[in-house]
């Protein structure tokens, strides 16, 4: 008797899911099929339902390794993504800093050449004011004095 069939015929046994007829034969309501009760009786006597439970603990190893690498794979999964992760906000956190000192390069060229802009300014102004100078206290002192 192969293995599959002392499984199927452990569960006939176990479940009661069969019937017997008069003529001692286990009969199933469904798929009408027919075992006779000597065969059955063999099983038994083989110690059919140890193998069984055997093959039942095998499946249950089985299932429970099938487990442990699906989690191993998730964690693996999870912790290739995590360091993907980590890889890209470095790159981006690089490409931030990079901005920010370009940016800030140009607003210290931007504002020295705004206080050249500006010293030019102030000395034309002082020329200009130096040149306009005799002529508005000459304007000043004729405006007091007059009354």
């Amino acid at each position: 008797m192969n293995r599959i069939h002392c499984i199927w015929v452990g569960f006939i046994l176990l479940r009661g899911c069969y019937s017997i007829d008069h003529k001692h034969k286990f009969y199933h309501p469904v798929y009408k099929d027919l075992h006779t009760y000597a065969h059955i009786e063999n099983y038994r006597q083989q110690g059919g339902i140890q193998q069984l439970l055997v093959a039942e603990q095998e499946a249950r190893q089985i299932v429970s390794a099938a487990r442990t690498a699906k989690l191993n794979r998730m964690k693996q999964a999870k912790d290739e993504a995590e360091e993907e992760v980590a890889k890209y906000r470095a790159h981006m956190e690089k490409e931030y800093q990079k901005t920010v000192s370009e940016s800030t390069g140009f607003s210290g060229v931007n504002v020295k050449r705004l206080d050249e802009e500006m010293v030019k300014k102030i000395d034309h102004l002082k020329k200009q004011a130096a040149k306009v100078s005799p002529e508005v206290v000459k304007l000043l002192m004729t405006q007091v004095t007059t009354v």
